[in-house]
């Protein structure tokens, strides 16, 4: 309010008079006259004296007129910068993501929809990324972690059924599905312990009651497909995770409904930043469902 008073009171002092002020400013005199009364009696001060309708500056407020208007001039300077920052920040976009698949077809999207947003992505494990997210240093998270945190909206993102991932010379690589028990006695290649797609792939094994004959960690599921390419197994995987490869073919699990979940993550508070709007308003209303 005090800000307002003071343009005000800055304006009726240029122009010579509230009629004057009132048209520049292109509301009504009697506002004019309201708000310079307030002022005087919110600090007990006569900022005018009125002589023959002539508003004359009182020496206080001749001492305070460079004041006011270098106060003004560093809200309009502090606002310009404000609105630098903010055609800056909405021409990018900070993106956290455990792996690219669910993301890439996304992010054509945007580019499509929006040319001149410059978009970074950098990948990592969930924790890494929503521990990114919370510290401002990407914009959005995307991961298959859930995270109950009442700073962060969550939107689902897709949904991808576990499928076995086998050599494209393999003998079982012309059929299109097979039932879990032909997991029993295999070589399976397995991600890091804890990832949420191991963890999926533990509960598939221990519901269908499955003993492998062997268990080879590689970590990253990039290992893990070059693993099966070059024989050395098979492998659980999302399916929305497998991509395209020749080397490899995958299967569909007739007898299972394991999958994992994809979800994005972003801040509560920073929901209406425009580079995030743009992104969300591509995003489907319902989980999509990848399929092998």
């Amino acid at each position: 309010m005090l800000t307002s008073w003071l343009r005000i009171f800055l304006e009726v002092t240029r122009q010579g008079g509230v009629m004057a002020a009132a048209r520049h400013l292109q509301i009504s005199q009697p506002s004019i006259t309201s708000q310079l009364r307030k002022l005087e009696e919110h600090f007990q001060l006569e900022l005018f004296e009125r002589r023959n309708g002539r508003l004359i500056l009182t020496d206080t407020a001749a001492s305070l007129l460079p004041k006011v208007e270098q106060l003004l001039q560093q809200e309009a300077d502090l606002e310009f910068e404000l609105r630098q920052h903010s055609e800056r920040q909405a021409g990018q976009l900070r993106i956290g993501a455990t792996g690219p698949f669910y993301l890439l077809p996304l992010l054509a999207r945007l580019r499509q929809a929006q040319p001149a947003l410059q978009v970074d992505v950098q990948f990592g494990n969930s924790a890494v990324m929503l521990d990114a997210l919370l510290n401002y240093q990407v914009d959005l998270a995307v991961t298959s972690q859930t995270l109950d945190d009442p700073r962060l909206m969550c939107r689902p993102l897709a949904t991808s059924p576990l499928v076995l991932l086998v050599p494209s010379s393999d003998p079982l690589a012309h059929l299109s599905s097979v039932p879990c028990q032909q997991l029993q006695g295999a070589t399976l290649l397995t991600r890091e312990a804890g990832s949420v797609t191991q963890q999926a792939v533990d509960a598939l094994l221990t519901d269908h009651q499955i003993s492998l004959q062997r268990r080879l960690q590689l970590g990253s599921r990039e290992a893990v497909r070059e693993g099966v390419a070059q024989g050395l197994g098979w492998a659980l995987m999302a399916a929305g995770e497998v991509g395209e490869h020749p080397r490899l073919r995958a299967l569909q699990l007739s007898d299972s409904q394991v999958a994992v979940h994809e979800y994005l993550y972003l801040l509560r508070q920073r929901a209406e930043m425009r580079a995030i709007r743009s992104f969300l308003q591509l995003l489907p209303q319902a989980a999509v469902t990848a399929k092998a």
